[in-house]
């Protein structure tokens, strides 16, 4: 969110009664003045990838329409002027990873707050392939959601999933779904995460699909739709398994590995297992 207006406050000592010595000393009870501030312009720009174009946006704020032939600044320095339709080309300042500050002003003053552009490195295969694509039931017992993340330089931005019974895709349906960039200001890094999710899929029937832009795309996978009922395939139950109590008191009593050391004579220790299981259970 970009602050556009507010206010601030002031005691004005001005036309009071005082010395000239105390003109300019205030106290509690001294009246304040609250003067509006509120920009005519607001900036925008999204997290950049950076060695790719990059554009700026400058729109009125009052109405929200374009902002055409007003000047923009990145760090204080005259990039150009927005276009008819308030935008203007910024891709000279993400050529590499770093930041910059945007500011946008028109010839009488009047301008916008400033804002940070941010430009990452972008992250994935760089042929555009999908990589850790990741499938999950959704809510609904015939749907399912499927999600994977592309580099954004060399993947459009569009969310593909080919979907059919066939093991060749014959006869293939196609489903939209959103792709977005994520940006991570720990490691300066940016990736095309994409998602799509499937409904009307029948109960114990496989699946064939891949996922991609609609250019490039993933190898053919396959899932199978659990029985109504059943668990889960690759679901981990913990199960919690109680120790025997010790039976005789000890000055320096035991304490089994896991167990929760106690103001009392003995412990009562406990341990966790986990089991994995593959396929489906009634």
């Amino acid at each position: 969110m970009q602050v556009t207006k507010g206010s601030y406050g002031c005691k004005q000592t001005e036309n009071l009664d005082i010395s000239d010595l105390n003109q300019y000393a205030t106290g509690f009870t001294t009246a304040v003045a609250n003067y509006p501030i509120e920009a005519m312009y607001r900036i925008t720009a999204e997290t950049a990838v950076a060695g790719s174009k990059a554009t700026a946006t400058v729109t009125v704020v009052r109405d929200g329409a374009a902002a055409a032939g007003v000047n923009v600044y990145a760090n204080d320095v005259l990039q150009g002027q927005t276009d008819g339709n308030g935008r203007i080309d910024i891709s000279g300042l993400t050529a590499s990873e770093g930041s910059v500050n945007l500011r946008a002003e028109d010839a009488e003053g009047n301008c916008s707050y400033q804002i940070t552009l941010f430009s990452y490195n972008a992250v994935g295969d760089e042929t555009g392939a999908p990589y850790n694509i990741i499938y999950a039931l959704s809510p609904a017992a015939d749907g399912k959601t499927i999600t994977w993340m592309s580099d954004p330089r060399h993947s459009a931005a569009a969310a593909v999933v080919e979907l059919s019974t066939s093991a060749d895709l014959s006869e293939a349906t196609q489903i939209e779904g959103t792709s977005r960039l994520i940006s991570y200001s720990g490691s300066k890094q940016i990736n095309r995460v994409n998602g799509v999710t499937l409904s009307g899929l029948t109960t114990g029937a496989t699946y064939y699909y891949r996922v991609g832009d609609g250019t490039v795309w993933s190898a053919i996978r396959s899932f199978t739709v659990p029985a109504a009922g059943s668990r889960p395939a690759s679901s981990c139950w913990r199960t919690f398994r109680r120790r025997p109590p010790l039976r005789a008191w000890s000055a320096s009593p035991i304490i089994w590995p896991g167990s929760i050391p106690s103001a009392f004579s003995s412990a009562t220790p406990w341990t966790m297992s986990a089991t994995t299981t593959s396929g489906t259970t009634p």
